[in-house]
Parts: C-alpha cells; sequence; structure tokens
C-alpha cells in the first residue's frame, strides 16, 4: 500500500472514531428560543443595511420569531477558533474548517428530514465529502464559487489567460513590471493554487491533484511561491483591503473572489475576472451547527431558510457565489436558466502528513469551472449595484470653543474594516474628531454619520463604538477580569456571561494568563492590551484609539504596532488611530489623513509612503517573529 493510500485510509478511520460517539440528531422540533448566533463570511448574511434590496434576514425574524446575530469571521482559522470558544449556534464553514470542527467534535450531526427544503438541494452535493463524514450529515450546503484571477483592464486590455502574471516576474502591456502590483491569498491554502500553476507548467512533474502532493511535487511548488513573493504586494485575506489596494495602491491582478469584483464594478472601478487556462480552484461552505447550540431550534430553523431557493439566489447574486439550488426549482429568484453542469470534482481534501494543512474554502479543482455556470448565478440582480459600507463619515463638520476653531469643515468618508489613521501635531484637531465621533464633544456644525445612521441622534453608551485612551484608565483595585468585565456589568449583564466574554477578548490579545493580576502586576505593553481588550469585550464595530502607544518605549511600541494591525485584520473592525508619529501611523494603516490647524491638509497624500513602509513593518515582523 502507497504512502498516499495508507494516510488516506487513516484518516477515514480517524474521522469514523472521532464521529461514532457524536449525539443524534433530533427527531422534532419545540418551540423557537428566540435568539440565533452565527458566525459568517462578510456578506454572507444581510438584512438590508448595506443595500436595502439585498435583505434575507427581516423576513425570518418576522416568521420565526428567531433574533439573529452575526459575528463575522475573516479566515478559516477564525472560524475554527470562535467555534473552539463557543457561544454560538451556526458557523458558514468552509471545506477546510468543516472537517477540522467535525474532527475536533466541534458541530453536531443534523436531521435532513427536520429540514423540508433539503429537497431543493442539487443532488450532487447532498453527499458533500465536507460535511458527511462516517454516515452522518454535519450541516446545511450553503453556497460555493471559483477563486478567480481579478485584473485592472486598463492595464490588461486583453483579458490575461494565464496564472503566469501573478507568479512569474514580467512586463504587462503598460511597459510596466508586475513587480509589487500583483496580489496572492495570506494562508496555506494558496499552496493549491500554486500547485495548479506547477501542473499545467511543469507536467513532468506527474501531479494529478494540487491538495495531495508528492515532496518531490510539494517542493516545486514552494520554490514557485517562494520567487513569488518578491513580486507580491500584500498578502490578502480581507476583502476590503483588497479592494482598497485595487484602487488606490497600485495592484493591477491577483486571484479573488467574485464578491470583490463585484463591489469594485459596481464602483465603475475597471475591474474584471477570468477563469486561466490552468483552471481554479474554488471552495464550498456549509451551514453547521454548534455542538452546545443553545438554540438549536432555531438553528434548524435557519438552515431551511437558508436554502429557500429565494435566499439562495439572493446570496448568490450579492456574495457573487453559487447557490445549491436544484436547477428544476424555478422560484422568482433562484436563476431559471438551465447551465450546464460545472467540470470541477467536489472532494473532501487531504493533506500529507507533517505538512501544513491547506487552509481555506476548498474544492478539488480537476478541471477549470465552467464560466457559464459562474456568469449565469454570480451577477447582480436586475443589474443593481452594491455600493462601498462607510463605517464612519464627517460632512462639513466644525466644532468651535469660542473663537478657536478645532475643527474646521472636515469631510472624510471611512470604510468599514479599514485601518484608518489621523496623523498630526497636537492641536491639529485629531483628538477633537475622535470624541465627536465617540459622542464626547458636540457639533458646531456639519454632521457625522455612524453606518448610515446620524450621531447626533445617538448618545455615547449607543453608538457602536469603543475608545482606548493612551492612559489605559484601568481600576488598580480590580483583577485584570473585572477590568475588562466592567463594561459588561454597567449594562447589567450577568458574572458568568461577563467573565467568559472577557475572558474570550483577553485571549484575542494573547492575556488570558493575567486575567487573576492586578494592573500594578503587568507591563506598560500588558495593560495597553488589557485596555484594548476592555474595548473589544463590549464587540464594537469601530475602535477609537487615542495614541494609545505613546507612553511606551520604542521596541515595545514597534512590537504593539504589529500586534494592533494583525489584531484589526483578525477582527475585521474598523480602527481609527490618532497620533502624532507618522511612521507610527504609515506601518499600521490603510489610509492616513494628514490634519493641521483643524483641517484636513490638501495635497499631501501619505498613502503615497505606504510601501516603503509596509516593507519596514515587514522587517519588523520577522525581527519580533518569535515572540508574537
Amino acid at each position: 500500500m502507497s504512502k498516499k493510500i495508507a494516510r488516506g485510509s487513516l484518516c477515514v478511520l480517524g474521522m469514523a472514531f472521532l464521529t461514532a460517539q457524536a449525539a443524534e440528531p433530533p427527531t422534532s422540533l419545540d418551540k423557537g428560543e428566540g435568539r440565533l448566533d452565527i458566525i459568517a463570511w462578510p456578506g454572507y448574511i444581510e438584512r438590508g443595511q448595506t443595500d436595502k434590496n439585498y435583505d434575507w434576514v427581516t423576513q425570518f425574524e418576522k416568521e420565526s420569531g428567531c433574533q439573529v446575530n452575526v459575528k463575522t469571521a475573516a479566515t478559516s482559522d477564525e472560524m475554527v477558533s470562535l467555534m473552539a470558544k463557543g457561544g454560538y449556534d451556526l458557523v458558514t464553514a468552509s471545506g477546510d474548517a468543516s472537517l477540522r470542527l467535525i474532527m475536533g467534535k466541534r458541530v453536531q450531526p443534523i436531521n435532513p428530514a427536520l429540514i423540508a427544503n433539503w429537497k431543493t438541494l442539487d443532488p450532487r452535493v447532498e453527499k458533500g465529502a465536507w460535511f458527511n463524514v462516517g454516515g452522518k450529515v454535519y450541516g446545511t450546503p450553503y453556497q460555493w464559487g471559483p477563486n478567480l484571477l481579478m485584473y485592472n483592464t486598463k492595464v490588461f486590455p486583453t483579458p490575461p489567460d494565464s496564472w503566469n502574471v501573478v507568479f512569474v516576474k514580467q512586463n504587462l502591456s503598460d511597459g510596466k513590471s508586475n513587480q509589487g502590483r500583483v496580489q496572492a491569498y495570506d494562508g496555506p491554502i494558496y499552496i493549491a493554487d500554486a500547485a495548479l500553476f506547477v501542473k499545467a507548467t511543469q507536467p513532468q512533474l506527474g501531479i494529478t491533484d494540487p491538495y495531495q502532493l508528492t515532496e518531490e511535487q510539494y517542493q516545486a511548488v514552494l520554490k514557485v511561491l517562494r520567487d513569488q513573493r518578491g513580486l507580491i504586494h500584500r498578502y490578502w485575506h480581507d476583502t476590503t483591503v483588497q479592494m482598497s489596494d485595487f484602487k488606490n495602491e497600485g495592484v493591477v491582478a491577483s486571484s479573488a473572489w467574485p464578491y470583490q469584483a463585484n463591489g469594485l464594478k459596481a464602483e465603475g472601478q475597471p475591474i474584471a475576472t477570468v477563469f486561466p487556462k490552468e483552471g481554479v480552484t474554488g471552495w464550498a461552505d456549509t451551514t453547521m451547527l454548534h455542538s452546545d447550540a443553545k438554540h438549536p431550534v432555531c438553528a434548524y430553523k435557519w438552515m431551511n431558510w437558508s436554502l429557500t431557493p429565494k435566499v439562495q439566489g439572493d446570496v448568490a447574486a450579492w456574495f457573487g457565489s453559487l447557490p445549491w439550488c436544484r436547477r428544476a426549482v424555478k422560484p422568482a429568484r433562484c436563476w431559471e436558466k438551465k447551465a450546464a453542469k460545472p467540470t470541477a470534482t467536489i472532494s473532501s481534501p487531504k493533506s500529507p502528513s507533517g505538512r501544513p494543512r491547506l487552509r481555506r474554502r476548498q474544492v478539488r479543482p480537476l478541471q477549470p469551472l465552467d464560466p457559464g455556470l459562474y456568469r449565469d448565478y454570480g451577477r447582480p440582480l436586475s443589474g443593481r449595484r452594491r455600493e462601498m459600507t462607510y463605517a464612519v463619515e464627517f460632512h462639513n463638520v466644525s466644532r468651535l470653543y469660542g473663537d478657536v476653531r478645532a475643527v474646521d469643515g472636515v469631510s472624510i468618508a471611512i470604510r468599514d474594516g479599514e485601518f484608518f489613521s489621523m496623523l498630526g501635531p497636537s492641536g491639529s484637531g485629531k483628538t477633537t474628531c475622535l470624541r465627536l465621533i465617540a459622542g464626547f464633544e458636540q457639533l458646531s456644525g456639519g454632521e457625522i454619520t455612524i453606518f448610515g445612521q446620524q450621531a447626533s441622534e445617538l448618545p455615547p453608551w449607543q453608538r457602536d463604538v469603543n475608545t482606548v485612551f493612551q492612559d489605559y484608565a484601568l481600576f488598580p483595585h480590580m483583577s485584570i477580569l473585572e477590568n475588562v468585565a466592567y463594561g459588561l456589568m454597567v449594562k447589567g449583564i450577568g458574572k458568568k456571561e461577563r467573565h467568559l466574554r472577557a475572558q474570550e477578548a483577553l485571549e484575542k490579545v494573547a492575556l488570558g494568563f493575567v486575567h487573576a493580576r492586578k494592573p500594578s502586576q503587568l507591563s506598560g505593553g500588558q495593560r495597553q492590551r488589557v485596555a484594548i481588550a476592555r474595548a473589544l469585550v463590549n464587540e464594537p464595530r469601530v475602535l477609537l484609539l487615542d495614541e494609545p502607544l505613546g507612553a511606551l518605549d520604542l521596541k515595545l511600541r514597534e512590537q504593539m504596532q504589529l500586534e494592533l494591525k494583525k489584531l484589526q485584520q483578525a477582527l475585521g473592525i474598523t480602527f481609527i488611530f490618532v497620533t502624532h508619529d507618522q511612521s507610527e501611523a504609515l506601518s499600521m494603516s490603510d489610509r492616513v489623513a494628514v490634519f493641521n490647524h483643524g483641517r484636513i491638509e490638501a495635497g499631501r497624500r501619505a498613502a503615497g509612503s505606504l510601501p516603503a513602509a509596509e516593507n519596514g513593518l515587514r522587517r519588523r515582523v520577522r525581527r519580533h517573529g518569535q515572540r508574537l
């Protein structure tokens, strides 16, 4: 028996053993519990807040009586981590995450007989190996789709036909090199994308499955990835950041999901996608039920709702994915046009022993996916445009103290999920802007909106923001856990829940082990991270940071810069950072606004310095890598 076959057999036996003791699924459902907590990819669950035409939550809540709460996750690893901590009912798990969740006993098998809309499923997916294990069904299929090559049509008047534009150094059609102008996905799963390219360009290696490589094949793929590193502008995983890079940072080609392409085209950007001749990888996501779900009846109701052809069609149109509804079903919004069967086959990926498991939404890519099928499903309904979501917007904002204009006619738009810095000297108005967002100051003129709602209509405690101050403001007589949980106590949350959430927030900043200590027993950097955890425990959508690193020494400040950026990317929420240190702002930010005398200075584009600053950040990452 070959090593490949032996490893595969052990994998199957292991999964069968792990699932043998799984709890039996229910045979009937009682009344819903009134609440449902879901972990989902950004854009997967919409309630009309981004675009009123896309809302598949409100009607469900009315019909089921289950209030839906969504926690977005940017990566498969984050989903697995959140499910391990508990407190959630469902997760829209990637193919990579689904098997890890099953083998880790984080999810439980379901009873498809209790899901009336199971009959709408395409029969090709009912036995999908990424959620059917040991004769049990672990969830309902949600969406699937390809990883496309996204490109700038001004730079590529003729669509590129090969992945070599991101793997091989070359001059593009505009006469400029692709170095520093292409991106690659930030995760080990990208090894499979590189393997697909090597399969086509080095046929002598005999690659048949990009997810299952021999040692020789694996080393060849790693060489391609190492050579590619010098070309990369940024390894992406945050969709909002990648979209910004295509618009503002000169990126012209990258692997991407249809979601980013749809969003950029809706904004009028010169963007298109293509299926390269080497083929594409893909992903298949499953709605899975937590093994300790507190609201299982509402979870079953949602799984059934998610399979209605209308919801499947709406999600596909919004996200740019493909639905799993059966073609024979002819609903109003699940595309009626019959499409050819895709040529890609879906299977459970296996990871060679001793190597990092490939991480991302996994579908085995043997042949190119059928572009016709993607075009039928992955387009906006009725040509509707998807608009960019802004977390905070200033519209000609002013703040006066007598005759002094602390803020003078400022207009800015800060994107959802962005790391945005306000840079300027003391007295430039940057901190006043931060305080206006938080509600600590009153507007003298203009308007501020937070996720589309006028801030003047909301008292500070109802704004979906939290603030981290330079002086930490920790209570010296309280333990670290009590400090972090204090805001939850004020809100009236019970002791057990608030301590659980406080511990989870401490884990996010890598300080779970200090919960019993007092602030005086921590270093300056640790106290700063506790202050961040205390702000995060309330789960804000916007985190305001008022020169939080100013009191730290240089080395510690550099380390905290790295940790802040890493934390922001993992959480996927908006960070608005105030500083007077230019290198600090450029090291972490997606965009920088330069303030002086209460205004944003014209003609000073800090973004122009970002690539050099990022190189410095990468050097510091390598220097501090072991500690981080």
